[in-house]
């Protein structure tokens, strides 16, 4: 007789009261979950929920050019082609399960009984899956290559991706601006293709297998550091979208700012990109103005919360009782603003040396510009003109 074979393994014993074996979760199960929400390629435009390529789409468009005579809406789009073999039988609504019953169309990840019963009129048997009356096959997403040829070939796993747009078509009339519609087109066209996630959460890219790798961000505000002469700080405004914008000095103190760190240009030049194209907008964005306004040659400011603690050049009465609110050469405190703005006192005469060091404002024709220092020599000059001008203490 031939001898047994003999089991070479040791046997193992367990002695623990408590079995709980956790089955191994699928780790991967969380990748390819999240790139088919991102997709959502099995559902019908009017299914789709607001994220991932939708949430794009709708972010983009629509789309108008400078005249605004014409715009492109977007409607839908549409990932990849699906049909049975023959091509005779077409759509991805046809690829998913029906009831025959009701004529409800299934979610593709609807979870069925044993004798599946429609979860919406109850129906047994009635779920059918739509067949090709040409070659008895199903629709399903058909693929130019299989992720195992195009690592052999060198070839990208991705599918074609069409957009549905309307184009609309205005005519302005050139005298009252009102416009008029002329025609609208709507149109599917082809947007380019987009990868596929392989059954191993992979993406392949010309024959080569490529992962996503999760990576460390900055997390999104307004940060600061030292810069690299003493007593000067770089900002640097990091957004959850967009470029990074950081503001630095340089030598001369001169502001400067870079984008995603390429070549810096001047921050007035970057302010004016946003919108505030003079340099009265600027000022006012950086600095608290101040309303001068010169009355019979003497130099009045605007009563404003600001001028507490400015000395005032001549005596403030009261508009109606002309009683003496605050003598000649006396520092505005907090209480006497309050009397003043109890009294309606609108304008007081202030020090002419509480301009010194000030800035223009007010651009004033023939007399001073913006960003301009007041000095003696426009002291004459202001003095003629009658309006109301701002002035700034940088």
């Amino acid at each position: 007789m031939l001898n047994e074979t003999k089991n070479i393994y040791r046997d193992r014993i367990d002695f623990s009261k408590i079995k709980g074996v956790f089955p191994m979760p699928d780790m991967l199960a969380i990748q390819r979950k999240s790139y088919k929400e991102y997709l959502q390629m099995e559902l019908l435009p009017e299914e789709r929920k607001d994220i991932g390529l939708q949430a794009a789409f709708k972010d983009i468009f629509p789309v108008s050019d400078f005249k605004e005579t014409t715009q492109l809406d977007f409607i839908s789009y549409a990932i990849g082609n699906w049909e049975c073999k023959c091509g005779r039988l077409k759509g991805v609504e046809n690829s998913r399960r029906k009831c025959s019953g009701c004529g409800t169309l299934l979610p593709p990840d609807a979870e069925l009984t044993e004798k599946e019963i429609c979860p919406y009129c109850n129906s047994m048997k009635t779920i059918e899956v739509p067949l090709c009356d040409h070659c008895g096959d199903r629709v399903e997403l058909k693929l130019k290559y299989s992720p195992h040829e195009c690592l052999q070939k060198g070839y990208t796993f991705s599918v074609p991706l069409r957009i549905k747009v309307r184009l609309i078509s205005w005519e302005k009339d050139p005298v009252s601006k009102a416009k008029r519609l002329k025609h609208i087109k709507e149109q599917e066209v082809y947007f380019g293709d987009i990868p596929l996630m392989t059954e191993k959460g992979t993406f392949i890219f010309n024959g080569i297998e490529r992962v996503v790798v999760s990576q460390l961000q900055r997390s999104p505000g307004v940060f600061f550091r030292p810069g690299d002469g003493k007593g000067f700080f770089i900002g640097k405004i990091i957004p959850y979208r967009g470029a990074w914008v950081e503001f630095e000095y340089d030598g001369k103190n001169f502001l400067y700012v870079r984008l995603d760190r390429k070549k810096k240009f001047l921050a007035s030049v970057f302010l004016r990109a946003l919108g505030f194209g003079s340099n009265e907008e600027i000022l006012s964005l950086f600095y608290q103005t101040y309303t001068l306004v010169f009355k019979k040659g003497t130099l009045y400011w605007k009563l404003d919360e600001n001028l507490v603690g400015k000395t005032v050049s001549a005596e403030v009465v009261h508009p109606k009782t002309k009683k003496v609110i605050m003598p000649v050469r006396k520092k505005l405190t907090r209480e006497l603003f309050e009397k003043l703005q109890a009294a309606k006192v609108d304008v007081v005469a202030l020090s002419p040396k509480e301009l010194e060091g000030a800035l223009a404002v007010t651009q004033i024709p023939d007399v001073m510009d913006s960003n301009m220092n007041i000095d003696e020599d426009l002291w004459e000059k202001l003095a003629q003109y009658k309006e109301p001008f701002e002035v700034c203490f940088p």
